[in-house]
């Protein structure tokens, strides 16, 4: 009986100690979700972790494709287009370009590699991909290394970003590559470009060709239309390199290959040249006339790719004087739209201007300057009233060009440019150009001397636009002085409103002709 009793006792002490209080499971609970939730940060950690690594090899799969889609290219037309950089600059803080160009990529400082046209015609693009947008941005640029620079080489830049939980991420590769060749070794070479002289009877006029050869080494014979009232074609190469025929220093070209025609000579891969076809403008020649430049590869002159023509255009001037008739081009002080500029500057015998579009050159002109400003909003401005000696920026364009050497001018020169007043009516507009030197490029009124200026009047706009005004401005015996300045100005002297003036397009390929007698 006493073993029994001793068992009912502890019994009853088992059965009363048995199970969980309240704080025991509390205690539990808290443990339980401090495991839980280390378990879920963890866990999401992982799963962001795998989120970026797969961005990240996104990111990485775009590069290379990008940089092996622009080694697919052709060499010489993978090239980036100047008004594509002129829109995106600074957007991601990636190119420097100071006002005319050229534009650098700022993580190397190499130049950018840009024309009016090539086969990269947009710099940036976006790719989305798995609801993740990525932004690829593509660069080529002309290596700054002096040894692969001579093999041809450039350079590949790509930069892909994308967001992830409102943080920017970036990565960027980059690859040199050359000029190769697949297949047979056909002529390749480039020859050009088409451009219009304004020349005068007993001048020697001058048109200039590059070649390029882009294909294994080979050499070129060159050829001109014929005259049309007799004579013949000599050829020179720049001798000096600065673009412009020089009599007495350029060289003749010879018949290395005895095939009776002049040649470049052999020209190695990526190897130019530029070349003028010279000849002594004879009396009562058509006007205009148009004269074909044609190169033929001396290696295999029957291949599809064996020759290269383009064409000039020739204007000839019946007034006779001991001169050259030669053209400047008008340009702007910088791509896009620009604030008026003081100075603007002006080249000799350039190609035609390669801009397609006009851009707005007065950005600063404001309601507060004068009420119709912006009514046109693209050209160069120009108020009514301006002064011969003007030096208010918005009353006078005034473009400058360094002469290289002592220059002699005698005979007509002529401005042309294009204009439209800016109260919408294309009423009738007077213009004033002018033509001088100046010390230095800048419109203060110190160092400028006006030569001679004349007026012509632009007629009214059937519709609005702009029209070209030619103004004819004598010169007698003028002279500037080399590393000195020559001036042309233009104002508008009248009309019924301010006007602005289209220039440095295709479209608008505003110019002066100088009549150069010695220099220029």
């Amino acid at each position: 009986m006493k073993r029994v009793g001793r068992l009912r006792r502890l019994r009853g002490r088992v059965s009363g100690d048995a199970g969980f209080g309240l704080i025991e499971a509390v205690i539990a609970l808290v443990i339980a979700g401090a495991v839980f939730s280390s378990v879920s940060v963890a866990a999401l950690q992982t799963v962001r972790s795998s989120i970026s690594a797969r961005l990240g090899q996104q990111a990485a799969d775009l590069l290379t494709k990008q940089i092996e889609y622009v080694r697919s290219l052709d060499y010489y037309q993978a090239t980036e287009v100047t008004s594509d950089l002129a829109g995106e600059t600074g957007l991601l803080g990636d190119l420097a370009g100071p006002a005319g160009g050229p534009y650098t990529l700022k993580v190397n400082g190499e130049q950018v590699v840009a024309g009016s046209v090539g086969l990269l015609p947009q710099h940036m693009q976006i790719v989305s991909s798995q609801g993740t947008d990525f932004t690829i941005k593509t660069y080529i640029t002309a290596v700054t290394d002096t040894v692969r620079a001579g093999a041809a080489a450039r350079r590949v830049t790509v930069k892909v970003s994308w967001l992830q939980n409102g943080q920017a991420h970036s990565r960027t590769l980059s690859s040199l590559y050359s000029y190769f060749r697949r297949g047979l070794p056909l002529p390749r070479f480039t020859f050009g470009a088409p451009s219009s002289y304004t020349t005068n009877t007993g001048a020697a006029l001058a048109l200039v060709g590059r070649l390029t050869n882009v294909g294994a080494p080979d050499a070129f014979n060159l050829s001109a239309t014929a005259p049309a009232l007799g004579g013949t074609w000599t050829w020179y190469s720049d001798s000096n390199g600065n673009g412009v025929y020089d009599a007495g220093t350029d060289a003749a070209l010879t018949d290395s290959d005895g095939n009776g025609q002049p040649d470049t000579g052999v020209l190695q891969v990526a190897q130019a040249v530029t070349v003028f076809a010279v000849r002594t403008v004879g009396a009562a020649e058509p006007t205009p006339q148009s004269v074909a430049l044609t190169a033929v590869s001396a290696a295999q002159p029957a291949a599809s790719t064996g020759t290269v023509s383009f064409t000039h255009t020739v204007a000839v001037s019946s007034v006779v004087c001991a001169c050259v008739l030669t053209d400047y081009y008008l340009h702007n002080g910088g791509s896009g739209d620009t604030a008026t500029a003081a100075s603007l500057p002006m080249d000799k015998n350039a190609v035609d201007p390669s801009r397609t579009g006009l851009f707005n050159y007065s950005t600063d002109c404001t309601t507060a300057v004068a009420a119709d400003c912006t009514l046109v909003p693209t050209g160069r401005y120009l108020q009514a009233g301006g002064a011969a000696n003007e030096t208010t920026q918005t009353k006078v364009a005034a473009w400058y060009y360094a002469v290289p050497v002592a220059t002699i001018l005698q005979g007509t020169a002529s401005v042309t440019v294009y204009v439209r007043t800016t109260d919408g009516t294309g009423a009738a507009t007077t213009v004033t150009a002018s033509v001088g030197t100046d010390v230095k490029n800048s419109i203060t009124g110190v160092g400028y001397t006006e030569w001679a200026r004349g007026i012509a009047t632009a007629p009214p706009q059937a519709t609005p636009g702009f029209t070209a005004v030619t103004v004819n401005v004598p010169l007698i015996a003028q002279s500037v002085a080399s590393g000195k300045y020559l001036v042309v100005r233009v104002l508008v002297t009248s009309g019924l409103s301010n006007a602005r003036l289209a220039y440095d397009t295709t479209l608008y390929p505003a110019k002066v002709v100088l009549p150069i007698t010695t220099g220029g």
